[in-house]
């Protein structure tokens, strides 16, 4: 996870806000959370994974 726990954009590479769904440098799509267990894409927020069912937080994408 980039530094200040914000996510990195996967085009540029720029930290945006957690939850950000666009790039605030680029205006690039930002890629979804996925599970730390199994790479499942996960709502924002989501406290456990629909296709694994690891608890935790989601790692960002990218």
């Amino acid at each position: 996870m980039p530094p200040g726990g914000g996510n990195a954009c996967p085009a540029c590479r720029t930290v945006n806000a957690p939850g950000a769904r666009f790039c605030q440098q680029c205006g690039g799509a930002m890629a979804p959370p996925a599970c730390r267990q199994c790479g499942t894409a996960m709502q924002a927020g989501a406290r456990f994974c629909a296709q694994c069912g690891q608890s935790g937080e989601a790692a960002p994408r990218g």
